[in-house]
């Protein structure tokens, strides 16, 4: 048997042979650990080595593993991939001489062999599509390691995880002494370290305490793993359980049947500690309210100091240290635009939104935990529910700034809002580019220019939702589409759009001449603060 090597904080690394270790000793790199048997000349037999110096693990999970066949039939657990039987042999998913690795993890799989009704011998030189059989799992790579997946068991993520597993010293094997005790905690850091999920990090429990682990979580769920790995039900947890608390979080316990182990109080500890970091407990999303204008105004305002800013910011609840968007939210006549601004944040993922009238126009402070890149697609989601409201309110987004800049990115959504039309609500100030540049022009001059006022008469005539969604689709019939018309009757409106204005739509400098006067038209008869 070998001889465990210990790194210098305890963790396990690897196995030695009897007279390697001996060696270690006699070259002053590791210490005795843990000694069995006989003394071997000045030194103890060594069962546990300790290494004097710390040595860097990093190397251990720098690549995949090497591919043996004993190590594929280990992963699938001896059983067929194809019939779920006991497996002996190991196949080609795509045949080696049709062009498949011959030693890759993700081309070979266990299969039952020996017999000509096995499932290795039924597939032969052909595909399992071509012989009829099925994979009972899927295949994956992820992060430069290959793996086959099981409905019931992340094989990838549990042989990283019981590479400490394998080398600790099981508990019953040793005493309760501080050192097994310091090994236990590093057990359990190594498994933060590497980001568990909740059913390793109970399986990993479950075969270090040699009894059955659970959790039940904040939501009422149940998760409980036996020693051998497999789940074990959902049920109530055992009168005999040791139980502990994660502050409002749900419950972890360990289920012996018979007197407590020395370390479960530790080991229980450790398993909740671990459970609360690797899976946290979010704090109830923030509900869009209406709130303080004079904050709000003195967040976007000209004239206030960083200091003023950000303290309003901090009494609005939102944080400082984060980028955070402005939506700028108007209204048609007669509704509320606070109601709204509102409504619109109000559904969709949370956006921890603060909403206030500013100008007759709502301001919606953002900052998401998902951070400012959610806002978007939330909001086209919101609309999207509502498109066949006729009297959707007009949207713009300004970009994601720091919050003592919010005002920027409200001079920002302000702008792409003016843009904003009834076929389109939504405005993002990012996607307007150089057609900025037309908000600069003085509303008179726009009002006044003969392209715009050509459209004015169109709008009287109806014509101009055709040509909106025209100049939107970049075609025919996706206009048609979109106004629901059968083509023809879209061609004849465009005809007459086209004698109204005096220039042909066909032409592409005709198509950006309308799109150009659609949108100082739009700035036109938008509401200036």
């Amino acid at each position: 048997m070998g001889v465990l090597v210990l790194n210098a904080g305890y963790e396990p690394l690897h196995t030695v042979s009897l007279p390697h270790a001996i060696r270690m000793l006699v070259r002053q790199v590791a210490v005795v650990h843990e000694s069995d048997g006989p003394d071997l000349g000045v030194f103890p037999r060594p069962k546990v080595v300790r290494l004097l110096r710390y040595v860097v693990m990093k190397w251990r999970y720098s690549g995949p593993p090497r591919w043996s066949r004993t190590g594929v039939l280990r992963r699938d657990r001896h059983t067929c991939a194809y019939c779920g039987r006991r497996a002996t042999t190991v196949d080609h998913i795509t045949p080696v001489s049709r062009g498949g690795p011959r030693t890759s993890w993700l081309n070979t799989v266990a299969a039952c062999g020996g017999s000509a009704r096995s499932c290795n011998a039924r597939k032969a030189d052909r595909t399992p599509a071509e012989a009829g059989l099925t994979l009972r799992f899927r295949r994956a790579s992820r992060g430069g390691r290959s793996c086959i997946r099981w409905p019931d068991c992340p094989h990838e993520t549990r042989a990283r995880l019981y590479l400490v597993k394998g080398l600790l010293l099981r508990l019953s094997a040793v005493d309760s002494g501080a050192e097994t005790a310091v090994r236990v905690i590093a057990y359990f850091d190594e498994l933060i370290a590497r980001r568990a999920t909740l059913p390793d990090l109970l399986r990993a429990t479950a075969f270090l305490a040699e009894c059955a682990a659970g959790i039940r979580r904040a939501d009422g769920t149940v998760l409980r793993y036996r020693p051998t790995g497999e789940p074990g039900g959902d049920g109530p947890v055992p009168p005999g359980a040791v139980v502990a608390d994660l502050d409002g979080a749900g419950r972890v316990w360990l289920e012996r049947a018979g007197e407590p182990g020395p370390l479960d109080d530790l080991v229980l500890e450790r398993l909740a500690i671990s459970a609360k970091v690797l899976n946290p407990v979010e704090p109830p999303p923030a509900a869009p309210h209406l709130a303080d204008p004079a904050l709000v105004e003195l967040v976007l305002g000209e004239q206030a100091a960083d200091e003023d800013r950000a303290r309003a910011l901090t009494l609005l609840g939102l944080d400082t240290a984060r980028p955070l968007r402005v939506v700028a939210v108007a209204s048609g006549a007669g509704r509320d635009a606070g109601a709204d601004a509102v409504a619109l944040v109000a559904r969709g993922k949370p956006l921890g939104a603060r909403v206030a009238v500013v100008g007759g126009v709502a301001a919606v402070l953002v900052q998401p935990r998902e951070g400012p890149d959610s806002v978007v697609p939330t909001l086209n989601e919101t609309l999207a529910l509502r498109a066949k409201d006729r009297t959707l309110p007009r949207v713009g987004v300004g970009d994601a700034v720091d919050g003592l800049e919010a005002r920027r990115s409200w001079l920002q959504a302000r702008l792409a809002q003016r843009f904003a039309a009834t076929a389109r609500p939504l405005i993002v100030h990012e996607d307007l580019g150089a057609v900025t540049l037309l908000a600069e022009i003085p509303v008179e001059h726009l009002r006044a220019q003969p392209d715009v006022l050509a459209l004015n008469a169109l709008a009287e005539s109806g014509d101009l939702e055709t040509l909106e969604a025209f100049c939107r689709t970049g075609s025919l019939r996706q206009a048609a589409i979109a106004l629901h018309r059968h083509h023809s009757s879209v061609a004849a409106r465009l005809a007459h759009v086209e004698d109204a204005l005096g220039w042909s739509l066909d032409d592409p400098a005709g198509r950006f001449r309308a799109r150009l006067a659609l949108a100082a038209r739009r700035l036109a008869n938008s509401e200036i603060s």
